[in-house]
């Protein structure tokens, strides 16, 4: 989309509405050129979303799509309810079709607004918390807006016309629910600019479904054709939304400062307390209402339910939290490719067996080893060979693991082994055993490979007293078996280290 569209689109709306405002004013809101504005103003915006739609992605063409159906829709009731004077010249109908595509309309408005926030835990509590607030709303709208304004028509019983007229202001109330939920929202998939709009556009829708209600619909008063204009410019905002959402930069964040998220915060934790709030001071004015009860009885358990879906999602991330700090930990400490210890981690357990072995008298060992001809493997075969090869090398060892004992990758084909309440016995028994172990065959893929083990032995406190002094005379003691041919074990010789 080139960057000119926008401004150009925009440019187009603010001249429109200024016609429309100025038509209004001369006019004072009665005139066929407002009613063939009112069907043009949807219209308009319809040829400006068209086109873009198809750069829309995801999730978010399903809202849109649904945006265009309404946009339909509205334009289709302008035209009816138009068409009541151009054409057959009679008063306006207290329900005619185009109050049901414009309830349809609102309808499809709550089903858009509801693709912004499904789905995720997060939308889930969100939603929860402001269920609340939704009930005590729709307590207050009920007991000082609605039941007052339709206090005769209880007495007198309810048609069809008032039936459908108070579904308004209940499809107002849920609209604004869900766009206070989209706004809290953390998850934010859509640019600033497309967020500014689509706020603007639906408020401006429930301002003026509500000034309609109130004041056409419930005191009678001749205002219609000024309330017009809020349709208008809410078709615009959301035209204007869909192109920003249609650029390249429909992924930006909408970065927030810290401050603001704070606030976010405490206005999230304490919506169902306000809701609380709310109905228990009505219910003090007048305690015998039925609905106020059970309004009140339904925010308690929402309450509740609330803190036990926070302590059970408090107990699922203390639980993700211990086992990420623990495989953290454990990627830290193993080697990568082998998942045997690391270097860093193998000094660490052979100074701590020392320090025990001291204060214990007794012995440790350590092992140190590489593969023989290694390096041939790698050259002929390749790296993916070698590192295979290593892997069944670390499986293998695993397969000879005993108490007390430990193995290690220092790097390259390099390993060792620390062994604590060792014996000179005992030790040379299993560096015989891996010895012989890592010398079968190995077969990987289509390869069969051959390596053999030389193994060099100390042992503390016969050879060195320092886990330095030992590595080094194991790693002396392992040039010693390769000289004599490989595949086999050798001890540092007697007080190396002494």
């Amino acid at each position: 989309m080139n960057a000119r569209s926008r401004p150009n689109a925009l440019v187009l709306f603010i001249v429109f509405l200024c016609f429309q405002f100025f038509e209004m004013i001369r006019t004072g809101g009665n005139s066929d050129l407002l009613y063939v504005m009112n069907i043009v103003a949807p219209a308009l915006a319809i040829a400006v979303m068209i086109p873009v739609l198809k750069r829309v992605q995801g999730a978010s063409r399903r809202f849109w799509r649904l945006i265009v159906i309404t946009l339909v829709l509205e334009m289709l009731a302008q035209s009816i309810w138009a068409a009541s004077d151009w054409i057959w010249q009679m008063p306006k109908p207290e329900l005619s079709a185009a109050d049901v595509l414009w309830l349809l309309q609102s309808g499809l408005l709550v089903a858009a607004m509801a693709q912004l926030v499904r789905g995720g835990k997060e939308r889930f509590r969100l939603v929860t918390d402001s269920l609340s607030l939704l009930v005590s709303l729709l307590v207050v709208s009920w007991e000082f807006v609605i039941r007052p304004a339709y206090a005769n028509a209880w007495t007198e019983g309810i048609d069809l016309s008032v039936a459908v007229n108070m579904l308004y202001p209940i499809a107002d109330a849920l609209m604004l629910f869900i766009l206070f939920i989209w706004v809290l929202n953390s998850d934010r998939q859509y640019s600033r600019s497309a967020r500014v709009y689509i706020v603007l556009a639906f408020l401006l829708y429930i301002a003026g479904d509500t000034a309609y209600w109130l004041f056409v619909d419930i005191r009678e008063l001749d205002i219609e054709g000024y309330l017009d204009a809020c349709w208008s410019v809410g078709a615009f905002a959301l035209a204007m939304a869909c192109k920003h959402e249609a650029a390249d930069t429909r992924n930006a964040a909408w970065n927030e400062p810290t401050q603001h998220n704070r606030v976010v915060q405490m206005i999230k934790f304490g919506m169902p307390y306000l809701g609380l709030l709310i109905v228990t001071f009505i219910i003090l004015i007048d305690r015998m209402n039925p609905f106020i009860q059970y309004a009140l009885l339904f925010i308690v358990v929402l309450i509740i339910f609330r803190q036990v879906l926070f302590f059970a999602e408090r107990e699922r991330l203390h639980e993700r939290l211990q086992s990420t700090l623990a495989m953290t930990e454990f990627v830290a400490r193993h080697d990568g490719l082998t998942g045997l210890l690391n270097r860093k981690s193998f000094l660490e357990k052979l100074e701590a067996s020392i320090n025990e072995a001291a204060r214990s008298e007794e012995q440790v060992a350590v092992c140190y080893f590489d593969l023989d001809r290694f390096k041939p493997v790698n050259d002929q075969y390749g790296h993916r060979a070698g590192d295979l090869l290593l892997q069944a090398v670390a499986d293998r060892l695993r397969g000879l693991q005993e108490e007390n004992v430990t193995f290690a990758r220092l790097g390259g084909d390099e390993f060792a082994l620390v062994m604590e309440k060792a014996t000179r016995e005992r030790v040379g028994r299993l560096a015989v055993a891996i010895a012989a172990r890592l010398s079968e065959p190995y077969r990987m893929e289509e390869l069969e490979l051959h390596v053999s083990s030389s193994i060099g032995v100390a042992l503390y406190p016969d050879h060195a007293v320092l886990p330095a002094e030992l590595i080094q005379l194991a790693d002396a003691a392992m040039y010693m078996a390769k000289r004599e041919g490989g595949c086999r074990a050798v001890f540092a010789p007697a007080h190396e280290g002494g």
